[in-house]
């Protein structure tokens, strides 16, 4: 598949709303990550072993909130703008 079809199925199933909603998508995964990640950090104890331990429960609880999250913006999402066929 050449870029030229790709661009072109893309613009024709995406929308602008689409687009601003994977842009307000971002910025609250960063912010989920941004927390789970700094609240880890803070409590992170032990030395090495502790940094270690907290990175590895940022990752793995920040992978479960932002599965939650956008299971839930998206359920919101669909609800309010359902997809537009034809």
């Amino acid at each position: 598949m050449g870029p030229g079809s790709y661009w072109q199925s893309f613009g024709s199933f995406a929308s602008q709303r689409d687009i601003l909603l994977a842009m307000v998508k971002d910025v609250i995964f960063g912010v989920i990550i941004a927390i789970v990640g700094c609240q880890r950090g803070l409590e992170a104890k032990g030395g090495p072993r502790g940094i270690a331990d907290g990175v590895n429960a940022t990752v793995v609880v920040s992978t479960v909130a932002i599965i939650g999250v956008n299971f839930v913006i998206t359920l919101i999402y669909t609800v309010f703008f359902p997809m537009q066929v034809g």
